[in-house]
C-alpha cells in the first residue's frame, strides 16, 4: 500500500512539474518596436506622394535606411530609401511613393509597412487606424480612376483664348476616346480649382455615344476673380480640373484633369490679364 501510495505522489510530482515547466500556451506575440501611421500633406492630394510616420517605441537609438508598404492592394515590394535616425520615443516622417495599386480583389488584410535598418533587420508593423482608413480611402479612388482609364481615354484637346462674360477666358475640348468598353459616357459634373472655373460651354453632356468611338465636349475655364498676393502664390492645386463620368447611367466616377505645361502658360495668362482689368 506504500508503494503504491509513493508511486501515486511521483506520477502527480512529475505530472504539476512537467506543467510547470511546460510553455505557456496562447501568449500573445512580442509587441513591435515600431508604431506607424500614413499621412497625406494637402498639397499632395491628387498624387502618389504621401508619408509614413514612424515611431520607435525602443530605448535605443537605431538608423532607418528603407521603408515599403506590406499591403496587397500595393503588391509592389520595392523598397523606398530613407536615411533617418530614431532615438528612442522619438517620431519622424518617411516620404513614400505609393506604386499602382492592384485592383482586382478587395484586400482583407490590414495595411501595414515594412521597416528596414541600417544593420539590415526588417520589422512589419501595422498602420494605425486612421492611417489604415486613409490609405484605402486613396486605393480605393485610385483604383476607380484606372478602372474609368481602362474604358475610356480622357483629355483635354485644343485651347483657344476667348472672352466669357466681358473678361478673358480659355475654351477647349473635353474629349473622350473609348478603349475597352461598349457603353455610353456621360459628363455629369465638372468643378475647377481655388483660382480657375471650369464648365461646359453647352448643354450636350455626351461624351462618348454608343456607336462612337471619339467624343468631345466644349468646356471654358475662366478666372474666379480672386486676386491677393497670398492667393496667387500660395495656390498648389492652381490646374488641377476634377470631371465626373458615368457608363451608361451607372456610378459616377471622378478624374483630376491636369492641362500640359503650354496651356498652363496661357491660363496663367488669363489669370493675369482679369487681375489686371478686374
Amino acid at each position: 500500500m506504500f508503494a503504491a501510495r509513493s508511486a501515486l505522489v511521483a506520477a502527480l510530482c512529475v505530472i504539476v512539474v512537467g506543467c510547470e515547466n511546460s510553455p505557456p500556451v496562447g501568449d500573445p506575440p512580442p509587441e513591435s518596436p515600431w508604431a506607424a501611421g500614413f499621412e497625406q500633406d494637402r498639397p499632395d492630394q491628387d498624387t502618389p506622394y504621401a508619408d509614413v510616420r514612424l515611431t520607435n517605441l525602443g530605448r535605443t537609438e537605431v538608423t532607418v535606411e528603407g521603408v515599403r508598404l506590406r499591403w496587397s492592394g500595393y503588391p509592389e515590394r520595392r523598397w523606398q530609401p530613407a536615411d533617418m535616425t530614431y532615438g528612442g520615443g522619438h517620431t519622424h516622417r518617411l516620404d513614400i511613393r505609393l506604386p499602382r495599386p492592384a485592383c482586382d480583389d478587395n484586400p482583407a488584410e490590414p495595411p501595414g509597412v515594412q521597416v528596414r535598418l541600417v544593420d539590415g533587420s526588417t520589422a512589419t508593423v501595422e498602420l494605425d487606424a486612421p492611417g489604415a482608413k486613409l490609405l484605402r480611402l486613396i486605393w480605393d479612388r485610385q483604383c476607380g480612376e484606372q478602372r474609368l482609364l481602362d474604358a475610356v481615354g480622357v483629355d483635354f484637346e485644343g485651347w483657344q483664348e476667348v472672352r466669357q462674360g466681358g473678361g478673358p477666358a480659355m475654351r477647349v475640348h473635353l474629349t473622350g476616346e473609348r478603349r475597352d468598353t461598349d457603353a455610353e459616357v456621360t459628363l455629369t459634373e465638372t468643378r475647377g480649382s481655388v483660382l480657375l472655373d471650369l464648365e461646359p460651354a453647352g448643354r450636350d453632356r455626351v461624351l462618348l455615344s454608343r456607336s462612337a468611338a471619339r467624343g468631345r465636349i466644349p468646356v471654358v475655364v475662366t478666372p474666379i476673380g480672386r486676386c491677393e498676393a497670398h492667393a496667387l502664390a500660395d495656390s498648389s492645386h492652381t490646374f488641377d480640373f476634377r470631371v465626373w463620368l458615368s457608363l451608361d447611367g451607372g456610378p459616377e466616377q471622378s478624374l483630376v484633369m491636369r492641362p500640359d505645361t503650354r496651356a498652363r502658360l496661357r491660363l496663367e495668362k488669363v489669370i493675369t490679364d482679369d487681375c489686371d482689368t478686374g
